[in-house]
């Protein structure tokens, strides 16, 4: 998903993440779940585009959040906003 650019030192230099994945690893599908994240870099060379992770870390989902997941419709639209929240990421959707 594409997000507002944010600004991250990697490798001892600053780098410009503009894409967010979210993954759920591990969901006891009664109270909690924990969820793998990667902020990444656009590459793109000679019109092919790839990413580069800048950042990999979790979150972990409980309570009512996790309740309020649980029961959403639209449950991966709620997810990441959910975890952009939490991440102070600004989603843009196309």
């Amino acid at each position: 998903m594409k997000i507002q650019p944010v600004t991250t030192w990697f490798n001892g230099e600053p780098q410009t993440a503009t894409n967010f994945t979210l993954i759920s690893i591990n969901d006891n599908f009664t109270t909690s779940a924990v969820l793998y994240y990667e902020l990444q870099k656009e590459i793109v060379n000679e019109e092919v585009v790839s990413y580069e992770n800048l950042i990999t870390a979790t979150l972990d989902i409980s309570g009512q959040d996790y309740k309020d997941w649980s029961v959403e419709p639209d449950a991966n639209t709620w997810i990441y906003n959910w975890a952009a929240g939490k991440l102070n990421l600004v989603l843009i959707t196309e």
